[in-house]
Parts: structure tokens; C-alpha cells; sequence
């Protein structure tokens, strides 16, 4: 399981715009762009999905504004695993992000947030060109989500999530 903002159409479109420095890299598999979104929370091991959801609920609504102002790729080392655009933790970003962990585990976070958009896969040995952002982009976005991660494509499930309208 892990936490993540939908991701809004602004976003998705720079996302592709990344994915295209990535075509025809071997081996790499690009996130398909209706599976796009940014982690908030990274993957846990969870067993009890209707108690993290029914814990959403404490989530307050509000705007979360989103910035994207890089790209890179990780997380191990010289060998990536993950190509990914990285989004500012804005004090909208911050705050959800903080909400959501308390909500989750009613402690403070044990670790700090790093949101990201994952735009690839990349398997052990493949090297990546140089990559670029072709643009900053900003968008809001209105759910946060519990997914579940598949282990192959498409990679990712929504099981459910709270608007973040007022």
C-alpha cells in the first residue's frame, strides 16, 4: 500500500512530455499516463485496508497546491530503479502529507516526505540518458488515494481515497 495524490492533467501532460526522453531505452517500461500520481506516503506493508480507509476520513479537506521542478532517478545509487519527476513539498503538500502519516499511525512521521511522480522503470543494468525536465509545471490536485502496488503492469490499483474539495 502507499498514499498518493491523483494526478492532475497539468501534471500528466508534463509527465509524458519527461516519458519521451525515455522511448526506445531498452527495457524500461513507461508508467502508462492513466496510472500517473504522486506518492506521498511510499509503499508499507499493510493487512487491514478498511481501517487505513475508514482513517482517511480524518484527512481535512483543503487545496494542495503541486509544483513539479525536477526530474531524476533512483533509488539505488548508479543503478536506477525508478525514473520520477519531483514535486516541491509545498505547505499544502506538507501539511496533507503530515495529516495523512498522523492519521495512519497517530505519531509524528518517522521519516520525511519526498514527493514524486514515478514516470518509468528502469531494471538493473540499463543505462539512462541524461535527463532533462522540459518545463516546470503547477496544478492542484482534489483526491488523495490508497494504492495498491501490483508488482507488474499496470503496476498500481486505486482502492479508495478521500476529495480534498471543501
Amino acid at each position: 500500500m502507499f498514499v498518493a495524490l491523483e494526478a492532475p492533467a497539468e501534471l500528466v501532460a508534463l509527465a509524458v512530455e519527461a516519458q519521451r526522453q525515455l522511448a526506445g531505452v531498452p527495457g524500461v517500461e513507461l508508467v502508462d499516463p492513466e496510472n500517473l500520481h504522486l506518492t506521498i506516503i511510499p509503499p508499507w506493508d499493510e493487512r487491514n485496508v478498511s481501517a487505513v480507509l475508514r482513517d482517511f476520513s480524518a484527512i481535512a479537506p483543503g487545496p494542495v497546491a503541486l509544483r513539479v521542478t525536477g526530474i531524476g532517478y533512483g533509488p539505488h545509487g548508479m543503478i536506477p530503479g525508478l525514473a520520477w519527476l519531483t514535486c516541491d513539498v509545498t505547505p499544502e503538500v506538507e501539511r496533507l502529507w503530515l495529516q495523512t502519516w498522523r492519521a495512519l499511525w497517530s505519531q509524528d512521521p518517522t521519516r520525511e516526505t519526498f514527493p514524486h511522480l514515478t514516470i518509468a522503470y528502469v531494471p538493473e543494468g540499463v543505462t539512462l540518458p541524461e535527463l532533462a525536465l522540459p518545463r516546470e509545471a503547477s496544478a492542484p490536485a482534489a483526491r488523495v488515494s490508497l494504492f495498491e502496488a501490483l508488482g507488474a503492469a499496470p503496476w498500481y490499483r486505486v482502492i479508495g481515497g478521500r476529495d480534498l474539495s471543501a
